[in-house]
């Protein structure tokens, strides 16, 4: 996660120079956007990663120049669609680049490529595209990204990706239509591993006992439950820093789950 963290900021700095550049004299935006087309489509035939890289880069600033703009939906479609196009190559780089441009613009319109990649890896390189899917999926925050999301969650035997699954499902505040399932599934996963109570007088040699599927229960309990209040915080406006207060909360609400949220300031 930490690469991610220092790719996206090289991406917000080269952004603010190239947004910083005046646009060459009468060129228009749909012109300049044909230009960096041609330009990525022929990057992408001599399989340049580098300069693939810096095209997604270039993307950003003008996705942004077009915010705002009576062209606007027109452009960011078209550039949201080069993008998705590079998440299909081969070369990883590129493609993992490519996952984290799309939450970068954090348009719903990069829902449908993010998707794909929003499922359980066996794979350690599928689990990198996994991760940085994740993290943008939730910077959309789309509704068609939830149910792969609460997937990844309870299928994933790659434990921190789960946990960044928990993290990214957060940030659906504003998915009305399936915040509460969102908080009703997360509490039935997190449940179904929850470590057992010692038996009174019995010495465990441990602060629980592991719960249906052993070690491994308990290895998703502690990565899972660390992230937990966090997440459900973020997506509820609440302020609970326990995982069992929060269980706990879930079931006494369990017939009233809106309830649990908090009304956003106006």
């Amino acid at each position: 996660m930490e690469k991610r963290g220092i790719r996206s900021c090289a991406i917000a700095l080269i952004t603010a120079v190239l947004t910083a550049t005046p646009a060459l004299a009468g060129e228009s935006l749909q012109e300049r956007v044909a230009d960096h087309e041609d330009r990525v489509d022929a990057h992408r035939r001599e399989k340049a990663s580098a300069a693939l890289e810096e095209d997604l880069q270039h993307t950003i600033a003008l996705f942004r120049e077009a915010e705002g703009t009576p062209d606007a939906d027109k452009v960011q479609a078209r550039l949201i669609k080069q993008v998705g196009a590079l998440t299909k190559v081969r070369d990883d780089v590129v493609r993992i680049a490519a996952l984290d441009t799309l939450g970068t613009l954090g348009h719903k319109g990069c829902a449908r490529y993010l998707k794909p990649f929003l499922k359980p890896y066996k794979d350690e390189r599928g689990q990198e595209r996994a991760a940085a899917a994740i993290q943008s999926a939730g910077e959309v925050a789309d509704d068609a990204l939830v149910q792969p999301l609460l997937k990844v969650v309870d299928k994933s035997k790659n434990y921190s990706v789960a946990a960044e699954a928990v993290r990214a499902l957060g940030k659906f505040r504003d998915c009305k239509r399936h915040r509460k399932r969102i908080v009703e599934e997360l509490a039935k996963t997190l449940r179904s591993d929850m470590p057992a109570a010692p038996k009174p007088g019995r010495d465990t040699g441990d602060s629980y006992i592991p719960g249906k599927h052993g070690r491994a229960g308990t290895a998703r309990w502690i990565a899972l439950s660390t992230v937990l209040p966090a997440a459900l915080n973020e997506l509820t406006g609440q302020d609970i820093a326990n995982v069992g207060d929060w269980l706990a909360l879930i079931r006494e609400y369990r017939r009233d789950l809106g309830a649990l949220f908090v009304p956003e300031e106006s």
